[in-house]
């Protein structure tokens, strides 16, 4: 005799789940040169300018890696190459004690330098940094340039301006001269006419103490490029000239 079957169920009208996309970091580009490794695109830079960029004196050196391929570092020499850090509102911070007395030297001192971290004698040292271990010690010059402590605010570029802010009074102090010039649509300098981002927005420079860039100003971009690129250019503002404090 045949028994009753319980019959087939409906299979679910589902679609196969996609795998969620995977986000990998960009691989770091290193290079060699005398048995020291260097990062490129914050150590190390592929064009003089790009390195000329990141150096306090707009000065870059060349450096040469065993299969003859050229790169520039920031600085006069290897000595006095590292440049300043900003942690925790501290500005110029530097990891060596050349490189303080450099800054210090250039800035018009007498190449003065003290030590500030977690534990030094400086009454105004942070108990600790927020980057860790958080024990470092820094160097910074004791005179020559104007130094902050826990009150810098870093600046940011845009359409190749630098060091813009977007409060005067930030500006003002980290001005030498505690003034400060405005930039953008309707600005006192009347330039640029207006910003990529469409912001309709007035940002401000430090009148004196740092090199300033009206255009000119180029952003390290990392590497690798990615396969596919769009890149939006515009030839509304034209480059300016770059101006030394």
């Amino acid at each position: 005799c045949l028994l009753p079957s319980r019959g087939l169920t409906a299979a679910p009208d589902t679609l196969p789940r996609p795998s969620s996309p995977r986000h990998r970091a960009r691989p770091v580009k290193k290079i060699i040169v005398d048995g020291v490794s260097y990062e490129v695109g914050r150590e190390v830079f592929r064009s003089q300018s790009l390195a000329g960029n990141h150096s306090d004196d707009g000065v870059a050196h060349v450096m040469q890696t065993a299969s003859g391929v050229e790169y520039y570092m920031p600085g006069l020499n290897h000595l006095v190459s590292a440049q300043p850090l900003v942690l925790d509102g501290f500005y110029p911070l530097y990891a060596t004690v050349e490189a303080a007395q450099w800054a210090s030297t250039r800035g018009g001192g007498n190449g003065q330098t003290f030590e500030i971290g977690p534990g030094v004698a400086h009454p105004q040292s942070p108990a600790r940094w927020t980057r860790p271990p958080g024990t470092q010690i820094f160097y910074m010059p004791a005179d020559g340039p104007r130094v902050f402590l826990g009150s810098y605010v870093a600046p940011f570029a845009l359409d190749g301006y630098f060091p813009l802010f977007r409060d005067l009074a930030v500006a003002a102090n980290a001005s030498t001269d505690g003034t400060a010039q405005s930039h953008g649509p309707g600005s006192e300098t009347g330039h640029p006419t207006w910003w990529t981002s469409g912001q309709n927005e007035i940002l401000y420079m430090p009148s004196k103490g740092h090199r300033k860039y009206y255009g000119t100003y180029e952003e390290v971009l990392q590497e690798p490029w990615p396969l596919y690129e769009t890149r939006l250019i515009s030839t509304a503002n034209r480059p300016m000239a770059t101006e030394d404090a």
